[in-house]
């Protein structure tokens, strides 16, 4: 059986890494402040700022990240439920990426790297598959 993701052990940061490290935190959280205080002021006007899904756009299709923006906005809204409704895939996303913002601010603050969790091969193909059976099933009922 072949593994499916791969752990690297934590390390020390060499002075490039904790840059990048840094730079990224400052990115993602001047992001989410931005996002943020747009919502405060535009309210849930905001999603018609967005511009929409191409591949919807072109398809009328969902792909499997359509909903994403909408869940976004409903997460910083506090509203869980409709970031759920919006696109399921956030209860998978959102560990994932709190588990990276973690992280960043681990490696910020000890110069030190967490261990860090890897697709492999098999792995990366496992993924695609499950997004593309996910895209089919949230299109399926629009055939019936």
């Amino acid at each position: 059986m072949h593994k499916l993701i791969r752990f690297h052990p934590a390390h020390d940061l060499s002075p490039e890494q904790l840059i990048v490290a840094r730079l990224q935190l400052i990115l993602i959280t001047t992001a989410l402040g931005i996002v943020e205080a747009l919502l405060v002021f535009f309210g849930d006007s905001l999603i018609l700022l967005v511009p929409p899904c191409p591949f919807h756009a072109l398809t009328g299709l969902k792909c499997p990240f359509c909903g994403a923006t909408t869940g976004l906005l409903a997460l910083l809204s506090g509203d869980v439920i409709g970031m759920i409704k919006a696109n399921v895939l956030y209860v998978v996303a959102l560990p994932i990426f709190l588990y990276w913002l973690v992280g960043r601010v681990w490696m910020v603050l000890r110069r030190r790297a967490i261990p860090a969790i890897a697709l492999t091969k098999s792995g990366w193909i496992l993924t695609s598959i499950f997004l593309v059976g996910f895209m089919a099933g949230r299109n399926i009922s629009l055939f019936m």
